[in-house]
C-alpha cells in the first residue's frame, strides 16, 4: 500500500529518529529532485564558477522552463558555457560577472494559468499545500474557475516566503530541495547550498517557496510579466512598469515560446553555434518529426477535466483580466521571435518557424 509523503514526513519527525529520516529524504529526493540531476553533475564538476561564461535562465514557473534548461544545457556546453537555471527574477544575476546573458521562455497567457493550477493540483504539491494548510481557512478552491475568479478579488503584497520552516514536513522538503539545487543546471557546478539560505535559493520563487502566497500556490497574476521586472520574485506590486518590462525583453539574450518549443531550441542552437541539426527545418517533414526534447514535469502535473477549449467566456474573461500585462509581453516578444527566426531562414536557408501567426486567442 502506498501511503502519502506529507504522512511519513510527520510521522519520521516526530519519531526524531535520524537513520529512520536520512533514508527517507533519500527517497524523496528521488522522486522531488529533477531525475537528470545527478547524472549531469559528474560533467560539470570540470568547470568552475570562475571559469566559463555562464547563461542564466530565467526559468518563469509553467513555461517549459525546467525542460529547457535541459536541452539548452546540451547546446551551450558545445559553446563552453555554463547555465543557471533558477526560478527568479531577471535582475538575480545582474551582479554577476560571469554573466553572457540571459535566456527565458514564454506561454500563452491562458494557457500558461490553467498550467500553474494544474500544477498546484499536482500530486506532490497537493500533500504539500495541504499539510501547511490544514489549520487554514483558506484552502485552494477545487475548481479552476474559483481559483481564477478568487485572484480578481485578490490584493496584491509581498508574499516572501519566512526565513525559518514552520513546520515538519516545510523543514524536511527544503532540506531536499536545497540538495537538489545544488546539482546543475540549478548551479554552475554541484555545490554545497545552505538551507538558511531558502528565500534567495533557486532564486526564491519556486512552487515550494510559495507558503505565504493565497493557497499556498502561484500567484497568477501576470506571472510572466512580474518575473522580467521584480527584485523579489514573490512580492507583488499593483501594477507592472511596462516601460522597464520592455526594456528587459529587449536585453534578454535570448527568449522563445512553449507554444514553439522546438523552434526556440533551433534558435539557440543557431544563436549559439550559428548552426543547426537536422531536425531544425520544418520545412522538412520527416526530419522535423526526429527532435526528441525534454518533458520535465509532466507526468507530475495534475490533468482535471479542465481545458481551455471548455471554459466560458466569463471564465477567459476573468484570466485576460488578470493577465493583460502578459499579453502585451507575448505579442512584443513573438515578434522578435518572428524576426529572429526570419534571420535564420535568410542566413542558412532553413525555415525554423513555419506558422508565424501569433498563438494568442482574439
Amino acid at each position: 500500500m502506498l501511503l502519502s509523503w506529507a504522512w511519513l514526513l510527520l510521522c519520521a519527525a516526530e519519531t526524531e529518529e535520524v537513520s529512520s529520516l536520512s533514508m527517507l529524504q533519500r527517497s524523496l529526493a528521488l522522486s522531488l529532485a529533477p531525475r537528470t540531476a545527478a547524472s549531469q553533475a559528474s560533467q560539470a564538476s570540470r568547470g568552475t564558477a570562475c571559469g566559463p561564461d555562464q547563461v542564466y535562465n530565467l526559468h518563469i514557473p509553467k513555461s517549459a522552463g525546467s525542460s529547457f534548461a535541459l536541452d539548452a544545457q546540451k547546446i551551450l556546453q558545445k559553446a563552453q558555457l555554463r547555465i543557471i537555471s533558477q526560478e527568479g527574477c531577471f535582475s538575480l544575476h545582474r551582479q554577476n560577472a560571469h554573466l553572457k546573458g540571459t535566456i527565458t521562455m514564454l506561454r500563452e497567457p491562458r494557457a500558461h494559468v490553467l498550467s500553474q493550477y494544474k500544477m498546484c493540483r499536482s500530486h506532490w504539491v497537493t500533500q504539500y499545500r495541504e499539510a501547511l494548510s490544514a489549520n487554514s481557512s483558506e484552502q485552494l478552491p477545487g475548481r479552476f474557475a474559483d481559483w481564477v475568479a478568487a485572484w480578481r478579488r485578490r490584493s496584491l503584497a509581498d508574499f516572501s516566503p519566512p526565513s525559518a520552516a514552520e513546520s515538519p514536513v516545510e523543514r524536511t522538503v527544503r532540506q531536499l530541495r536545497t540538495e537538489a539545487w545544488g546539482q546543475p543546471p540549478y548551479s554552475v557546478k554541484p555545490t554545497v547550498l545552505r538551507v538558511e539560505d531558502w528565500a534567495q535559493l533557486d532564486g526564491g520563487g519556486t512552487v515550494w517557496h510559495c507558503t505565504k502566497v493565497p493557497f499556498q500556490c502561484y500567484a497568477p497574476v501576470n506571472l510572466q510579466s512580474q518575473r522580467l521586472t521584480c527584485e523579489k520574485p514573490l512580492k507583488y506590486d499593483s501594477s507592472i512598469n511596462t516601460t522597464l518590462l520592455m526594456q528587459n525583453l529587449n536585453a534578454l539574450w535570448f527568449v522563445g515560446f512553449a507554444e514553439a518549443y522546438q523552434a526556440s531550441v533551433c534558435l539557440l542552437h543557431w544563436r549559439v553555434l550559428h548552426s543547426l541539426p537536422q531536425y531544425c527545418d520544418c520545412a522538412d517533414r520527416q526530419r522535423w518529426q526526429e527532435f526528441h526534447g525534454h518533458t520535465e514535469n509532466q507526468n507530475s502535473t495534475y490533468y482535471g477535466e479542465e481545458k481551455l477549449a471548455q471554459l466560458r467566456d466569463t471564465v477567459l474573461q476573468d484570466i485576460d483580466a488578470l493577465t493583460a500585462t502578459d499579453r502585451l509581453l507575448y505579442k512584443a516578444a513573438w515578434d522578435r521571435f518572428v524576426r529572429e527566426s526570419a534571420d535564420v531562414a535568410r542566413e542558412s536557408g532553413k525555415q525554423i518557424l513555419c506558422n508565424a501567426s501569433v498563438p494568442l486567442p482574439h
